[in-house]
């Protein structure tokens, strides 16, 4: 069972504030601040990770080169992307790329909860 979430921004700030309230839900969330930090953790941890949560424009690069490149790796995740400006009708291409859904930065405890939900019950529920 895939239990632990990544996430991958380049606001430091919101990488703790995430990790802060994955904790609460009590979900282990890593953290990579770059494309390099996420590949070196995804491939320690991929057998482990069963939701990414990726920043739509890093720094050096944007949040799909990093999926594309984590799905090298392994592709047996799901992948959310999170975006401060986002436009609905852009909505379709990322969702064709391989993205589940896309969420609003800043986040929230709600908007974690949910996908939490979403996405990690669906063990419980075939352990139960």
């Amino acid at each position: 069972m895939k239990k632990y979430v990544l996430l991958i921004d380049d606001d430091e700030t919101l990488l703790e504030l995430g990790k802060e309230m994955f904790d609460i839900l009590n979900i282990q969330a890593l953290t990579a601040f770059d494309m390099d930090e996420a590949v070196r953790c995804f491939k320690c941890q991929h057998n482990n990770i069963g939701l990414v949560i990726f920043d739509l424009n890093l720094d050096q690069v944007s949040g799909i080169e990093v999926f594309e490149a984590l799905k090298e790796i392994d592709a047996d995740f799901d992948a959310v992307l999170a975006s401060g400006i986002f436009i609905d009708e852009d909505a379709p291409k990322y969702i064709e790329l391989g993205f589940k859904e896309i969420i609003l930065k800043p986040y929230n405890l709600s908007t974690l909860k949910q996908l939490s939900e979403k996405y990690f019950n669906q063990d419980k529920r075939v352990n139960e």
